[in-house]
C-alpha cells in the first residue's frame, strides 16, 4: 500500500527480523502542535477574522495594512513612483497639481475611466512635493495595487477557511462560495524573482503548508507508542506525538518508528486492526 490513513487507537503489528512489534496509534489532545509556531518556514500567513486566531503572528491589524507593509519593505521608491506616475495601478496614480505655478508640485488621485482611458479622479493629497509622493501613498494604496506592485518580489496566494463542525483551510478555491466559508487572509513568501518556474515552486511549497496547517485546525495531531514482544508480552520500546495529518507515510510516523514498518506496509506483510481498552480492578484490604 502506498497510502494509510490512520486513526485513533488504531494498531499495526508486523515483523522485522526476529521480532513481533505492535504500533498503537493514538490521537494527540494534548500537545499543541501549531505548525506555524515550530516550524521552520519562509512564508507568512497573514489572516483576518473577527473570532479566530489564525495563522502568524504579524504587524498588521487589516488587510489593507499588510499589504501597504509589504510594498514599503520589498519595492523600492522608484518603482513605486514609476508605477503611480504610468498610471501602471487600478485604483491609485500621481499627477502634476496645475493649482501651483510657481513650483512644481503633485498630487495623489483614484483612477476612472474616461472612454476607456485611465483618468486620474478624485485626488487624495495636492500640493506635494516630488519627495513626499511615496510617504503619503504608503497606506492609501489598495490591496490589488500593492499586489501588482509586489509581482516580482513575492508569491501568494488566498487563504479560504472552511467552518463546519471543524476548522479546514484551502488556497485555492474548494470552499468558494459555500454559506459557511470565507476569505480570512493570505500565504506570502519572497522570492528572488518573478520568473513563473520560481513563483510555481514557492506556490506548492505554500499549498504544502496551508494542508499541514489545515491538518492542525481539523484535529488530524497524532502520537503513538510502541511496543516489542518479549517472553509472550508487549513491552514499550518507544513513544512519539506531535504528528499532523492522517496519512502514516506523509505526516512522518513510519520513518520515526522505523523497525521496518514502511517496508512492511508497502509490502502488504501487516496486520491492522482496533486496541481493545482493558479495565482492571484491584482491591486495597490495609485500610481495615
Amino acid at each position: 500500500m502506498e497510502n494509510l490513513y490512520c486513526y485513533d487507537n488504531e494498531i499495526i503489528k508486523w515483523t522485522y527480523g526476529d521480532n513481533l512489534y505492535c504500533l498503537h496509534i493514538q490521537h494527540d489532545d494534548i500537545a499543541d502542535n501549531n505548525p506555524r509556531w515550530w516550524d521552520d518556514h519562509d512564508s507568512v500567513m497573514a489572516c483576518f477574522h473577527p473570532r479566530y486566531h489564525l495563522g502568524d503572528k504579524i504587524d498588521a491589524s487589516t488587510a489593507e495594512d499588510f499589504w501597504n507593509n509589504l510594498v514599503y519593505e520589498y519595492c523600492s521608491d522608484e518603482e513605486v513612483l514609476d508605477a503611480l506616475f504610468n498610471m501602471k495601478l487600478e485604483d491609485t496614480c500621481a499627477i502634476v497639481d496645475e493649482n501651483y505655478s510657481d513650483e512644481k508640485r503633485y498630487a495623489i488621485c483614484g483612477i476612472g475611466t474616461l472612454f476607456d482611458e485611465k483618468v486620474s479622479v478624485n485626488p487624495m493629497y495636492v500640493g506635494l512635493k516630488y519627495n513626499e509622493i511615496v510617504i503619503y501613498v504608503h497606506g492609501e494604496l489598495s490591496i490589488r495595487d500593492c499586489q501588482i506592485l509586489l509581482d516580482k518580489h513575492i508569491a501568494w496566494l488566498p487563504l479560504w477557511l472552511h467552518d463546519h463542525s471543524d476548522l479546514s483551510m484551502d488556497c485555492d478555491t474548494r470552499f468558494r462560495g459555500s454559506w459557511d466559508d470565507s476569505n480570512v487572509g493570505w500565504i506570502v513568501t519572497a522570492i528572488t524573482d518573478g520568473l513563473d518556474n520560481t513563483k510555481n515552486e514557492a506556490e506548492r511549497i505554500m499549498r504544502d503548508e496551508v494542508k499541514e496547517y489545515s491538518d492542525y485546525l481539523s484535529g488530524e495531531n497524532y502520537g503513538y507508542t510502541l511496543y516489542r514482544e518479549e517472553h509472550g508480552e508487549w513491552k514499550e520500546i518507544d513513544r512519539a506525538f506531535g504528528f499532523i495529518g492522517s496519512d502514516v507515510f506523509e505526516n512522518g510516523i513510519t520513518y520515526s518508528v522505523g523497525c521496518g514498518l514502511e517496508t512492511a506496509l508497502k509490502e502488504d506483510r501487516c496486520r491492522i486492526g482496533d486496541a481493545e481498552k482493558v479495565v482492571t480492578v484491584t482491591y486495597n484490604f490495609d485500610k481495615c
